[in-house]
């Protein structure tokens, strides 16, 4: 997953998808630029982290006709990513099994409608500016998630977690944010929300499928998304507002708001790249049974994020900004920072 210095073939993790629910051993996507040295040639790669690489495409001639595939997906062995063709106006979607040869799904999406999509085993989620919508993998059932102009509060969604067939994601806008939930036979509800309340918000919302973990904000202060508390939570997976909320349970303070990419959660612990009070970005990992936490620090902390990808009960992978996915043991973390 890292290249020699210099090499004209370089490994790309922006992007980077990791997956450890697919039923059999953890998988990484990934791309690979400037393959054989020219930089109008792509290679997309779906592997396993100690293993064969499952998928790949050879994305070829990006450059002179402004095509290409973005915006992944990966999780419970499915994939997707989203395809620009012709310019932003022309877009749409592939997916398909990992391990499969080619896609099961191509959909495109309207001119003038940009869209980006996520996966379970279950779901295609299509995320537009405005609803958020659902597709069987067979394309013969739909249904509406979440439309903002139907939410009390105006709030449009962004960012999603899936899990076989629920649905959650947050939405936020001008310092007010929440987490929702949606599944087809209980709808759309309030996981973590307080409709019309500024003083209390939720964000960073992650889960593995049994524990959930986010970043609670109370005491709204008047800069955006600025409160005199934030702390990490933790809770059993539910989709149930009341029992998310009876079952919540802090861990410590986190050191920074709500960004637009949250927690990594998978096998007891949860990670996220932050910022220390020194304003140095490091990469944050708390544990879950007791709040414990480790920040670790880069070669150049003032300059880069170091963003996590996903975790197991060993490791720890995160993209670091020498174009390299790097994984760390867990049990070399040491005894770590006791919870506030």
């Amino acid at each position: 997953m890292k290249t020699t210095a210099g090499s004209a073939e370089f490994f790309y993790p922006a992007g980077v998808k990791f997956s450890a629910n697919s039923g059999g051993a953890p998988l990484i996507l990934f791309g690979r630029n400037k393959v054989g040295g020219d930089p109008d040639f792509l290679l997309r790669m779906i592997a396993e982290v100690d293993g064969p690489v499952r998928n790949a495409f050879l994305q070829a001639g990006t450059y002179a006709h402004s095509c290409g595939l973005s915006g992944p997906s990966l999780g419970e062995g499915k994939y997707a990513y989203n395809f620009i063709r012709n310019g932003a106006n022309g877009r749409g979607m592939l997916a398909g099994d990992v391990g499969t040869p080619s896609p099961s799904v191509v959909r495109v999406v309207p001119d003038g409608h940009p869209a980006d999509f996520d996966v379970s085993s279950q779901w295609l989620l299509q995320k537009t500016l405005g609803p958020y919508s659902v597709f069987t993998w067979d394309m013969q059932t739909t249904a509406t998630v979440y439309d903002p102009s139907q939410d009390p509060d105006g709030l449009p969604a962004h960012t999603s977690v899936l899990v076989k067939g629920d649905v959650f994601f947050r939405v936020s806008s001008g310092g007010m944010s929440g987490v929702m939930s949606w599944n087809q036979s209980a709808g759309l509800r309030p996981l973590l929300r307080w409709y019309g309340d500024w003083d209390r918000a939720s964000g960073n919302f992650a889960t593995d499928g049994k524990d959930m973990v986010w970043t609670y904000g109370e005491g709204k202060l008047s800069g955006l998304y600025e409160f005199s508390k934030l702390s990490i939570m933790t809770a059993p997976y539910t989709t149930d507002p009341a029992e998310a909320q009876a079952k919540a349970k802090r861990l410590r303070s986190d050191p920074n708001t709500f960004l637009p990419y949250g927690y990594q959660v998978g096998c007891g612990h949860a990670a996220r790249a932050a910022t220390n009070q020194q304003g140095g970005n490091v990469l944050l990992i708390v544990r879950l049974s007791d709040g414990v936490a480790w920040m670790l620090t880069g070669t150049n902390p003032m300059t880069y994020t170091m963003e996590p990808v996903g975790l197991t009960c060993e490791e720890v992978f995160f993209a670091d900004p020498a174009n390299r996915v790097v994984r760390i043991r867990i049990d070399s973390l040491g005894p770590g920072v006791p919870p506030d």
